[in-house]
C-alpha cells in the first residue's frame, strides 16, 4: 500500500522529532497498528488523532488546518448520516455512490463546480 498525504505528514513529523512510529503512537494514545493503518490509508483519520497530534506536537493553526486538509484527501471511506432524509435524498446519495467511480474526470470537475456553487 502507498502512504497517504496524511501519512507523509506524520512520517515527516516523526523524523523531525526523532521518534519512531511506536513512540509516536504511545504519545498520541493510539496503537502503532492503528497509526500505521492510518498512514497507509487502511483506516480513516479520526478527529481525536488530529487533536492529539496538534496538542502533543504543538502545531500552530496553519499546520492543524493543513493536517485536516490532508486527512480529508486521505480518506478511504465517507459515512453519510441519512437519518431523517427524504426518499429522494437517499436515492440521490445512493446513485452517486454507485456511479462516481465510473464518472469521467470532466464530469467530476463539473460536479465539484456545481457543489461549490
Amino acid at each position: 500500500m502507498k502512504v497517504t498525504p496524511f501519512g507523509k505528514f506524520l512520517r515527516k513529523l516523526r523524523i523531525d522529532h526523532g521518534v519512531i512510529l511506536k513512540t509516536m503512537a504511545e504519545t498520541l494514545g493510539f496503537s502503532s497498528a492503528y497509526l500505521s493503518s492510518v498512514e497507509l490509508g487502511k483506516k480513516n483519520v479520526s478527529d481525536e488523532l488530529i487533536d492529539n497530534i496538534a496538542k502533543n506536537y504543538q502545531l500552530d493553526e496553519e499546520k492543524v488546518a493543513e493536517l485536516r486538509r490532508l486527512a480529508d484527501v486521505s480518506k478511504t471511506q465517507e459515512k453519510i448520516d441519512l437519518t431523517g432524509a427524504s426518499e429522494e435524498d437517499r436515492s440521490l446519495v445512493s446513485s452517486f455512490a454507485r456511479s462516481y467511480q465510473n464518472m469521467s474526470d470532466e464530469k467530476k470537475q463539473q460536479f465539484m463546480k456545481l457543489l461549490e456553487g
